[in-house]
């Protein structure tokens, strides 16, 4: 089978970093160093999407001092978008981020060292709106598509959408937008005629110009938002530092469901939204939805492994994976023991 487009991407792009990543010394030495393995100074550095209005479940273990009391120095490393973490995590710049599957089975699917220690969000908050007068993604025909660059979650979510729709991908015009905030802006200004975004945008007066055609946690129950990925070389080296990581995640996740004041407040602390948004509200309610967000920070397989399907029926797949190989389950379980 001839690969995808954003095959061929991933694959350029896990091919050029593993050379990258076995040709300097200093990567390795950076995540073996004695510094960073002292109980002084155990810098772990995690990339993160640009904070939005669920960023609260997303920073509290930084900002208000869960890693701190767990022994690490956790810097937040901000991402446009979730598959730019694998081109972080492969060069040695971040030792784990946080973003959708998909990338982690495309690049693995081509050899990259990646492996999914846990999953935080387990339903997408996302959905596709459009134009008034677009009713149903079989209207989309003929249209302008604002959706993320190829293999992220926006791309692969408007992809099977079209697919379920029997709208052929040649029928329409995709434009691709690095952010939700950007796609947003594209499709109430006019310049697109559809975008996938978070549903955070529902409740701003904005969104009266355009309908949700498609909500994704409905329409792709199985689709999983975000997990945590680190390599195989970094938790070989740096074992103790991940599960302290991990603990410190999975006890801010517990205290950040049991308290939405703080968890809101968070989220207006690390944006730009006035004081009256209604966004960070209205994110909490969806994350406190059943199977949502996940303070064990389970990994979803059954899920994970329909996400593998669904990219190869979309010919975004050129070989078997083995999703199972892709995971590394025992650094939770470490991490759950130790937050008892």
């Amino acid at each position: 089978m001839r690969a995808s487009r954003s095959a061929h991407a991933i694959w350029w792009l896990a091919t050029a970093l593993l050379l990258v990543a076995s040709a300097s010394p200093s990567i390795a030495q950076s995540q073996n160093s004695p510094a960073q393995n002292s109980p002084a100074d155990r810098l772990w550095r995690h990339g993160i999407t640009s904070p939005k209005a669920d960023a609260g479940f997303y920073i509290m273990a930084a900002r208000r001092g869960f890693a701190q009391r767990e022994g690490i120095r956790l810097t937040l490393v901000n991402l446009k978008e979730d598959y730019a973490g694998v081109q972080a995590l492969l060069a040695g710049e971040i030792e784990s981020y946080e973003g959708s599957p998909n990338t982690v089975i495309l690049a693995g699917a081509r050899g990259a060292d990646v492996r999914i220690v846990g999953c935080r969000w387990h339903a997408i908050p996302h959905g596709l709106f459009a134009r008034l007068g677009i009713n149903r993604p079989a209207d989309l025909r003929g249209t302008t598509l604002a959706t993320a660059p190829a293999g992220s979650l926006p791309d692969i979510m408007m992809r099977a959408i079209l697919a379920r729709a029997e709208v052929p991908p040649g029928e329409v015009k995709f434009a691709p937008i690095a952010g939700d905030r950007e796609r947003y802006t594209a499709l109430i200004g006019g310049v697109v005629d559809a975008a996938v975004v978070s549903n955070e945008y529902l409740p701003l007066p904005s969104s009266k110009g355009v309908k949700l055609i498609v909500d994704g946690r409905v329409a792709l129950p199985n689709m999983v938002r975000s997990c945590i990925v680190t390599t195989a070389r970094i938790l070989a080296h740096r074992e103790e530092d991940a599960v302290r990581f991990l603990t410190a995640e999975i006890k801010a996740l517990r205290h950040g469901l049991a308290n939405r004041d703080e968890t809101v407040r968070l989220a207006f602390e690390a944006s730009d939204m006035r004081a009256d948004d209604p966004r960070p509200n209205f994110m909490f309610n969806q994350a406190i939805k059943p199977n949502t967000v996940m303070a064990d920070l389970a990994i979803p397989l059954a899920k994970l492994e329909w996400m593998r399907d669904q990219l190869a029926q979309l010919n975004e797949l050129d070989r078997p994976v083995d999703v199972v190989k892709l995971i590394e389950p025992s650094t939770r379980l470490k991490a759950l023991e130790r937050a008892r």
